[in-house]
């Protein structure tokens, strides 16, 4: 497990790192996108935001509807903003072990696939 020290340095984990880092572009990628939305890009999108609000406690703020988006560019935004604050003062503290504990509970929801 890694965590912070009273001196404000940490040694974050790397592979939670880029997953999460993932999971963010993941969410802003989908909101960018203006294309057909295809069954992997929907899959992408849903299983990144149902992770990141599970790991950080947050809630999405975007519409639930076939398919899925934002009702505007600042409310995706939005989100990533909060889930990259809670990340900043998590970093430290998140262990791989919890990270794949949340996925395989997401995954094992099949929302989206």
């Amino acid at each position: 497990m890694y965590s912070c020290s009273n001196t404000d340095t940490c040694k974050e984990n790397d592979v939670v790192k880029n997953r999460f880092n993932f999971y963010i572009n993941s969410i802003n990628n989908y909101d960018l996108y203006r294309g057909v939305i295809t069954d992997s890009l929907l899959a992408n999108f849903g299983f990144s935001a149902e992770v990141l609000s599970d790991l950080t406690g947050e809630e999405h703020s975007y519409i639930f509807a076939e398919p899925p988006s934002y009702k505007t560019r600042k409310d995706c935004l939005s989100d990533i903003k909060k889930y990259k604050k809670w990340y900043k003062k998590n970093k430290c503290k998140i262990t791989i072990e919890q990270l794949d504990s949340i996925e395989k509970n997401v995954y094992s929801k099949r929302i989206w696939w």
